[in-house]
């Protein structure tokens, strides 16, 4: 879907993580590289070392911009699609579900992240336990508190 995201100019579209192929050809490798379908002029990785690391990157020669879950310890994915939200084929906002650790609780969250020129890095999160506005919430975060912002925060929103 490259359709307009609810009255303003960005396009939105989806990397199906089912459709990325793995480019790590060891079956017992404890590292996982997935290569996706392009974003814009983004090449689109997905790699995960064991239960310790997950990051998603976008490349393009050798500029490599990574996100930054370090906010959510023990964080592991569980959505099955990122969404991106590009303005002239550039990606501006990414939203990815996770769960991670904390108070010894495992929590579910929507990821709300801004794409910089160096980095992917989370401006809010949305519980989506019990709450089945989860999806909608977090894109009116992008669209209201945070269309502005062009650099990544001091701290995470927590709704």
């Amino acid at each position: 879907c490259h359709c307009q995201a609810g009255g303003n100019d960005l396009q939105l579209s989806y990397t199906q993580l089912k459709e990325c192929k793995e480019t790590v050809q060891n079956d017992n490798a404890a590292f996982s590289e997935l290569k996706c379908k392009s974003i814009g002029k983004y090449e689109v990785r997905v790699n995960q070392a064991g239960a310790e690391y997950f990051g998603i990157s976008l490349a393009q020669g050798a500029q490599k911009i990574t996100s930054d879950f370090d906010g959510f310890p023990g964080m592991r994915p569980v959505g099955q699609a990122i969404e991106w939200h590009s303005r002239a084929g550039e990606p501006v906002f990414m939203i990815f579900r996770i769960s991670f650790e904390e108070a010894g609780a495992s929590k579910e969250v929507l990821t709300l992240n801004l794409v910089t020129p160096k980095s992917i890095c989370p401006l809010a999160s949305v519980a989506t336990s019990k709450n089945p506005k989860a999806n909608q919430q977090v894109r009116d975060l992008m669209t209201g508190q945070f269309a502005q912002v062009t650099t990544c925060p001091a701290s995470i929103t927590k709704l």
